[in-house]
C-alpha cells in the first residue's frame, strides 16, 4: 500500500507564451489539473491533454509552458511517495471521470478557512487508491506476457476492496462472495498472481498501520487492535508477534527508547 503526504498546493495563472517551473525532488509528484488551452512540458517535451487529470513523476525541474493565446488556471498538488519509483512512466494521464474528485479538489483549494482533516484523509485515499492501481496494472501486464494465460479480473476488485477496508473485520470468505467464487479458488489465483494470500495481505496492511499508531501516538493497544478488524486484543497480539517477532508493548517501548535516544 503506498503512503502519501501532501506536502504543497500549486495554483496559478499561466500567461500565453510563459512558462512556470516547480521543483521535484525524489519520491515526490504533482498531481496535476490542466485547464482548457494548450500546456507542454520541456522535459520530457510532452504536450499535456486539456481538462484532464495528469500524474508527474520526475525529480528535475518542470517547465510547464503555455501554448495558448490566454491565460490557462492550472491547480497542482505536489505529493510525496516512496513507492513511487514503481511508476515508471514520467508522464501518465489519468482516466478519472469522477465528480467527487472535482468537489475534493475545490475544498482542497478554497480560500477562506483551514482545510478539514477529512478533505485531506480523503484526498490522500484517493491518490493512494490511484497509484496502488498504477502499480499494480504493469504486474498484471506482465503476468499475462509471460504466462499467455488470463488472469481473472475480479482480482484487481479484491485488492481493492482489502486496500480500502483492511481495517474492518474480513475474512477469505466474505472476499469470495464479493466476487461470487469459492475461497480456495480465490486464495489460489489471488497468492499466484500478488505473490501473496490475501489474508497475508490483510495482515500486512493492518500491521504496518499498526506500528505507525505504536510509534507516532499514544492510542490504547487494544483501541488500535478492534480499530484495524481483530475481534480482540489477544489475536492482534499473536500475529503481531507472528510478523515482528514481538509483542505491541514491547514494540513501543523499544521504540519510544529510539526516540529518546536520538533526542540526546
Amino acid at each position: 500500500m503506498s503512503i502519501v503526504k501532501i506536502c504543497t498546493l500549486i495554483e496559478n495563472n499561466i500567461f500565453p507564451g510563459s512558462s512556470e517551473q516547480w521543483g521535484i525532488q525524489n519520491n515526490n509528484f504533482l498531481f496535476l489539473r490542466t485547464g482548457d488551452g494548450n500546456l507542454t512540458l520541456s522535459d520530457p517535451k510532452v504536450e499535456l491533454p486539456k481538462n484532464r487529470y495528469v500524474l508527474i513523476n520526475s525529480v528535475r525541474k518542470l517547465d510547464i509552458r503555455n501554448n495558448s493565446s490566454f491565460p490557462i488556471h492550472v491547480r497542482a498538488v505536489k505529493l510525496h511517495c516512496r513507492s513511487l519509483n514503481q511508476v515508471r512512466s514520467r508522464v501518465t494521464v489519468l482516466n478519472i471521470n469522477d465528480k467527487k474528485i472535482e468537489m475534493i479538489l475545490e475544498r482542497l483549494f478554497q480560500k477562506s478557512g483551514a482545510v478539514s482533516e477529512h478533505i485531506l484523509n480523503e484526498f490522500t485515499q484517493f491518490v493512494k487508491q490511484m497509484l496502488d492501481d498504477l502499480i499494480l496494472q504493469p504486474k498484471i501486464r506482465y503476468l499475462n506476457n509471460i504466462e499467455n494465460s488470463y488472469i481473472d479480473k475480479r482480482l484487481i476488485l479484491v485488492n481493492r476492496y482489502i486496500r480500502t477496508n483492511y481495517s474492518k473485520p474480513i475474512n477469505l470468505n466474505m472476499l469470495s462472495e464479493l466476487i461470487g467464487c469459492h475461497p480456495t479458488y480465490l486464495s489460489n489465483t489471488y497468492s499466484k498472481v500478488f505473490g501473496i494470500s490475501p489474508i497475508y495481505y490483510i495482515n500486512k496492511l493492518r500491521l504496518e498501520q499498526a506500528c505507525h499508531l505504536l510509534r507516532n501516538t499514544k492510542q490504547e493497544i487494544g483501541e488500535i487492535a478492534i480499530n484495524l478488524g481483530y475481534s480482540t486484543l489477544a489475536q492482534f497480539s499473536a500475529i503481531f508477534k507472528r510478523y515482528h517477532f514481538s509483542t505491541p508493548t514491547a514494540y513501543r517501548r523499544n521504540h519510544s527508547i529510539e526516540k529518546e535516544v536520538k533526542h540526546l
